[in-house]
């Protein structure tokens, strides 16, 4: 079944203060029933991603695996989320949404076949302290890894590549912090950088981390213009960890 077009005349556009534009979707066209082509691409994509962290696991870490489980779990999550009610017009959401999604796989895998380099091990770079690194490497990818599980769980029928408002998540890990997949990236991405040591690795996480950012504000203005209570729990619960206090601006995970 067709989905309406985002900017059909039944759809409405806001735009933010950052100059993004949001595109609220009729009642028909969030109701919908059926598959939307971007489920498909959705899946696929998250699939793809899998088998190539597969392929380079060897090459980079086998530790790699539990991430792989998780990319497996979130394709298959596209074919059973809701239709989008809002969803983000414009290049920058792209850019921000599967750049951070895509840049870290494909920089692995050119690294291990191009650059191996890039990607020396701890074990050759500080030996004295590799005893240690490598499980504490392990440890914050498994944690990332059964964390990314937990929060797919409760929002595995609102999953979305691109900036979307499908459904607003408060409970389980979501009660914790806003975002507790891009939570679990962040641990396995530094699990990775512990085990390659390297400022080829400490440059793409950085930058990684950037264009996450970037992505979570825009997801989270899409949010707010579908869901009142975004603007109350985004003040009491930080983007990726517990407040520590209950200003905005004073908190760990802001």
């Amino acid at each position: 079944m067709r989905n309406p077009a985002p900017d059909a005349p039944s759809a409405a556009v806001k735009t933010t203060a950052s100059g993004a534009q949001i595109v609220i979707h009729d009642e028909a066209s969030a109701n919908a029933t059926g598959r939307h082509w971007s489920d498909i691409v959705g899946c696929i994509a998250f699939l793809g991603v899998a088998a190539w962290d597969v392929w380079i696991a060897p090459a980079v870490s086998l530790a790699l695996i539990p991430v792989f489980a998780y990319e497996v779990a979130a394709g298959l999550a596209f074919l059973g989320r809701r239709r989008a009610r809002a969803s983000v017009r414009g290049l920058g959401p792209r850019i921000a949404a599967y750049g951070a999604t895509f840049m870290v796989p494909l920089f692995l895998a050119f690294a291990a076949a191009r650059e191996p380099s890039w990607l020396t091990p701890v074990t050759r770079t500080f030996p004295a302290v590799a005893h240690l690194a490598v499980p504490t490497a392990n440890i914050l990818i498994l944690a990332g890894a059964c964390l990314s599980a937990w929060g797919l769980w409760y929002l595995r029928y609102s999953i979305s590549l691109e900036p979307a408002a499908r459904g607003l998540v408060t409970k389980g890990p979501y009660a914790i912090a806003r975002h507790p997949l891009y939570l679990a990236y962040v641990l396995s991405y530094a699990g990775l950088a512990v085990q390659h040591p390297t400022i080829q690795v400490a440059i793409l996480i950085a930058v990684w981390f950037a264009m996450t950012w970037t992505r979570i504000r825009y997801e989270e203005g899409v949010l707010m213009a579908v869901f009142p209570d975004y603007s109350a729990y985004r003040g009491r619960v930080g983007a990726l960890g517990p407040r520590l206090r209950k200003s905005t601006h004073e908190s760990i995970g802001y």
